[in-house]
């Protein structure tokens, strides 16, 4: 197609049909305000295209940066020292602060604004507010990256380093070296973030010692260890005795000997293992000789199986309080369960207890129990 970049009607219709071609257009019409106006509004970098005089258009300008907060680099040197349209730009995109002005790189209100949305943002902060713990705070709450931007005495700074490592593993990379050397800093760290394994130097990640002791206690650390470890039995047996999940990332959530070991070493068995439990008799069995009533919540899964909850009540009828509410209201589960006892009627729904066939059971003992009491009396 081959259009007539000195004709309006042309340009106009390439523009409205998706094309942008604003950069092609005449000198003329990248100063035609309606132009310039349809092909921002097709494009927010088109901005850059337009004349000197249309990037100086406050109202153009706010409509580019409403799509795109970082065409504010092809506003005019006035607008980029315009605090309403640089506020505007930077409470939709922190980055936009590098293309400000340097008077308003020196405004508390904006660099707030533009640090909760980019960390990064420190980086075209001077060196005096570099080393503010004040805005390296703020930076680093943001992204833990933006470390790399603080200065050198805060890389320094225990508490700082933590906060931003939580924040982001990547963040050690950016930390003095005494804390990548630091053996009890990084234990203590790699409990609040374990991806900041992945960060750690060849001596860390290649000590058994020191690797084993994170698994043993830090749940999600297992899939930052080296890969040849990953396929160890002996780590994996102490990750999964932290990290049931483990069995997930193996691909080994059927595999009966590790579902054994995991719920002979977990109180609580995720529901997304719940089929593999119910499926085969060894492991449901030891999913409820794992259950110890009244020092964790049996799992929701596990109140609404038939089975299970019947195995378990016939354990002791205590258990009969964490049935689901639609087994206390299953008749004919209701009749299984009292034929193993009679004491879990109690748990029943009201609805459940008022059930003919329910009464007739519990009234059968009853009436077998005075007649055993009379005879027990006759005899005498």
């Amino acid at each position: 197609m081959t259009i007539d970049f000195n004709n309006k009607k042309e340009v106009v219709k390439s523009l409205t049909q998706g094309y942008h071609v604003l950069k092609y257009a005449s000198h003329l019409l990248k100063n035609d305000r309606e132009v310039v106006a349809l092909a921002i509004e097709k494009k927010a970098s088109s901005l850059q295209y337009a004349s000197e005089t249309l990037r100086n258009d406050k109202a153009l300008v706010l409509m580019a940066i409403q799509k795109n907060s970082e065409v504010l680099a092809y506003a005019s040197e006035d607008l980029k020292d315009d605090f309403e349209v640089v506020k505007h730009a930077l409470e939709r995109g922190g980055l936009a602060f590098q293309f400000i002005s340097n008077r308003l790189k020196a405004n508390e209100e904006l660099i707030e604004i533009a640090l909760s949305r980019c960390g990064g943002v420190l980086k075209h902060l001077s060196d005096e507010m570099r080393d503010d713990e004040k805005w390296v705070r703020r930076a680093i709450s943001q992204s833990g990256n933006a470390l790399a931007y603080a200065s050198k005495r805060l890389r320094n700074d225990e508490d700082i380093v933590k906060s931003a490592i939580i924040n982001h593993a990547n963040a050690l990379k950016f930390a003095s070296v005494k804390f990548k050397n630091d053996r009890q800093f990084l234990l203590a760290m790699a409990k609040l973030n374990p991806a900041i394994l992945a960060q750690m130097s060849e001596k860390f990640q290649t000590d058994e010692a020191f690797i084993k002791e994170i698994l043993s206690t830090t749940e999600g650390s297992f899939k930052y260890i080296l890969k040849e470890w990953q396929r160890d039995q002996e780590f994996i047996l102490i990750a999964l005795k932290q990290d049931f999940y483990v069995l997930n990332e193996l691909g080994l959530s059927s595999h009966k000997d590790y579902l054994l070991y995991a719920a002979r070493n977990h109180k609580f068995i995720p529901s997304s293992f719940s089929s593999f439990y119910r499926a085969d008799p060894d492991l449901a069995l030891e999913a409820i000789n794992r259950l110890q009533f009244d020092t964790w919540p049996i799992p929701m899964w596990m109140r609404s199986d038939e089975d299970l909850m019947l195995m378990m009540i016939k354990r002791s009828h205590f258990h009969a309080v964490c049935l689901s509410d639609e087994l206390k209201n299953d008749v004919s589960f209701c009749k299984k369960l009292l034929t193993i006892t009679k004491k879990a009627s109690k748990y029943l729904s009201d609805q459940m207890k008022l059930n003919p066939e329910i009464q007739a059971i519990l009234n059968t003992e009853e009436s077998d129990s005075k007649k055993s009491k009379s005879s027990k009396k006759s005899k005498s």
